[in-house]
């Protein structure tokens, strides 16, 4: 058996027997430190960040424990926890921190050429700080001059200079809509997004273009809109199906994968051990 646990601090270590949920992870690992503006309180993410992260190391841990049973022929535990997972949302800067004492400082939505402006319906960022780009946004800005500004030579240079960067940058946005300037900046290959809100985000022509919002049936609430085809295999069709109900599979699992007769999980099932689909009604509570 491949037996997954999350925890709030792992199975080892001083913190093991504490318990947490998603913002622990965001704020022990440093992220909330880096996250918003410079004058502003420390601030977590709007969505959980952590609990999404750490899912995922579990279901690489537990792919990479059967593969591994494959050779060995015996199962394992995995530890993963949300503490480890604030720490790994954090790696660089604690990188950056722990080789040369480097402490890196909140910037917001960022600056210069990696920032965020407003335009006349609404806000755009941009990505453009290496040196392939720089050419491009020139380009796209119609700003050919700056090519040959000793200011803005290299990326450190850019950097120095942000503020006069944003001075005409932010000029240059806000003449425009946010459609017109992402498409435009676009047909010049300049990284950009339009910074979307809920509602735009759900409109979004790509979202349903790439199945990532899918409407399925669900035994409790009837349909319900969830994650769609995040991975796209090439042979094997990912099929998206409404989450499992409490002893769903207990039943199947017990008896196929470990043998066991139909008295003997019936047993468990008397004894409150294990719960079937049998013993667990579905409720919309």
């Amino acid at each position: 058996i491949i037996m997954i646990n999350v925890s709030a601090y792992g199975q080892t270590g001083s913190m093991k027997d504490q318990v947490g949920f998603d913002p622990i992870g965001q704020a022990m690992g440093g992220l909330m430190s880096l996250t918003g503006t410079p004058d502003d309180a420390p601030m977590r993410t709007a969505f959980p960040l952590i609990d999404r992260i750490t899912s995922l190391h579990a279901t690489i841990g537990a792919l990479a424990a059967l593969r591994e049973r494959d050779t060995s022929g015996e199962g394992q535990t995995i530890d993963v926890c949300l503490a480890d997972t604030g720490f790994t949302t954090n790696e660089i800067p604690i990188s950056a921190y722990l080789g040369s004492g480097h402490v890196v400082q909140r910037e917001g939505n960022g600056k210069g050429l990696g920032g965020t402006y407003q335009t006349k319906d609404g806000w755009i960022i941009i990505a453009a700080n290496n040196d392939a780009m720089w050419g491009r946004m020139c380009e796209a800005v119609n700003k050919p001059e700056w090519l040959e500004d000793t200011r803005f030579s290299t990326r450190a240079d850019r950097q120095a200079n942000n503020d006069a960067l944003e001075d005409e940058l932010t000029e240059w946005f806000s003449e425009r809509n946010t459609r017109d300037a992402a498409e435009h900046l676009s047909a010049h290959s300049v990284p950009c997004a339009p910074v979307n809100t809920v509602e735009q985000a759900a409109n979004e022509p790509l979202l349903q273009e790439r199945e990532m919002m899918m409407e399925i049936p669900d035994p409790v609430a009837g349909t319900m809109w969830v994650t769609g085809k995040s991975i796209k295999f090439g042979r094997t069709p990912m099929v998206v199906n409404p989450t499992p109900l409490i002893g769903e599979h207990t039943r199947e699992l017990l008896s196929d994968v470990l043998g066991y007769d139909d008295e003997k999980i019936g047993s468990l099932e008397d004894s409150q051990v294990i719960k079937t689909i049998e013993s667990t009604p579905a409720t919309a509570d």
